[in-house]
């Protein structure tokens, strides 16, 4: 995985990655058991996402970080493969009703022609890390 992203291995070791936290942006590394997956710097972090009083918190960081990641428009048919890699189980009326208070709260833009599936993406306006959208709107 490494050795894709560009990293050879030093003296037997990878290096260590440098990721910013998706909540208080502080910036932290990434080692090879975590590859690029790292999302957040601490415990604490994580367990303010997971303490935010909105339900199913990290299902909800999991869908805006893969919209965020992916910057492009997304049916809730494609979230399906996009979600299983973090462990989250659904189908398409799931991910367009949670998604739905997202595009309320415009983090969310929707597009949706005449009667063809509605596409989601992530506002390109808004340059705040998920993790604090999750815990600021949660509220």
């Amino acid at each position: 995985m490494f050795e894709e992203g560009g990293y050879s291995k030093v003296k037997g070791h990878y290096p260590r990655i440098p990721v910013a936290c998706n909540l208080c942006e502080k910036e932290t590394f990434a080692t090879l058991g975590e590859g690029f997956v790292r999302h957040f710097c601490s415990h604490a972090c994580k367990r303010k996402v997971l303490d935010a009083s909105i339900r199913r918190p990290l299902m909800n960081y999991y869908l805006l970080f893969s919209l965020k990641k992916h910057g492009g428009w997304l049916s809730a048919e494609a979230f399906n493969n996009r979600l299983a890699i973090y462990g989250q189980k659904g189908n398409t009326s799931r991910w367009g009703s949670l998604l739905a208070r997202w595009v309320r709260l415009g983090i969310v833009e929707k597009r949706q022609e005449n009667y063809e599936t509605p596409t989601y993406r992530f506002n390109a306006n808004i340059h705040t890390p998920v993790g604090k959208i999750i815990v600021q709107k949660g509220a």
